[in-house]
């Protein structure tokens, strides 16, 4: 959004010309810090004004709305069927939980205590369920007051905690993040396919931070996502990977900030 900004509060920390007609990185001194306008226009005389943009962390930057590649309700999904709930375990130690429905009972540190919504505190490292032929779709509540600066990863890891149920042949495990369930035409950012290895991360965040090479998956605010995984594979998602009926999928999450 483009405005015209009156610099009442600002400190201007560089003198350049009078008058400049290129996009100029203006330092302001808010109430809140330090911040850059990006300005398109501006003038010194008679009085200080600019007309541009601001930058993150000024009180009147918007920040830019990512469309998702498939509105909801409009996806194709790699299987017919989806998935109704999952078992899943976070520790050998620990007891397992069954019949779960969403990420935030999924990815819940201790099965005999009631969930924390998302985005969850701390690491996380359950491993479920996948049916062969069906798609997992787990729902994610992005609430509303979702602070500006959170940001977390999910991510394959190695380890089996379920003890039962193999992991699927060849690597053959996928996930995304989209807001229709069993979507997997999203940004590149937003899915990934497990190497053999711990990693291949999904690192999301929120809208008001930065994203110049497009490394992100930004979620909104008031939003409901799905965690979509499936046994298969990014360049044939709807060929299953499962040599049984089930096999055992193992996500992290850790929560950057």
């Amino acid at each position: 959004m483009r405005r015209t900004l009156l610099v009442l509060f600002a400190v201007l920390l560089t003198v350049l010309s009078s008058v400049a007609a290129c996009t100029t990185p203006v330092l302001l001194t808010t109430s809140t810090g330090v911040c850059t306008f990006n300005a398109d226009t501006y003038s010194t005389s008679p009085g200080l004004s600019a007309k541009g943009s601001f930058g993150v962390g000024c009180p009147g930057y918007v920040p830019p709305v990512d469309p998702p590649v498939n509105p909801p309700g409009t996806c194709t999904p790699p299987y017919p069927s989806r998935q109704q709930t999952t078992n899943a375990r976070s520790s050998a130690a620990k007891p397992g939980g069954s019949g779960l429905l969403t990420a935030d009972q999924v990815f819940n540190i201790d099965y005999t205590k009631p969930p924390t919504p998302f985005p969850w505190v701390g690491n996380r490292s359950p491993t479920f369920a996948v049916n062969a032929n069906q798609y997992l779709a787990l729902p994610i509540n992005v609430l509303a007051n979702t602070p500006q600066r959170a940001a977390g990863r999910f991510g394959f890891f190695d380890t089996n905690y379920g003890g039962s149920g193999n992991f699927p042949a060849g690597n053959g495990s996928i996930y995304s993040i989209s807001t229709c369930p069993g979507d997997f035409n999203v940004a590149p950012a937003c899915k990934k396919q497990w190497t053999g290895q711990d990693g291949d991360y999904i690192v999301w965040a929120m809208p008001e931070e930065p994203d110049p090479t497009h490394a992100l998956c930004h979620l909104q605010r008031g939003t409901v996502y799905y965690l979509n995984v499936v046994n298969g594979t990014l360049a044939k998602p709807g060929t299953s990977t499962c040599s049984g009926s089930t096999c055992a999928h193992s996500i992290a999450y850790f929560k950057d900030q």
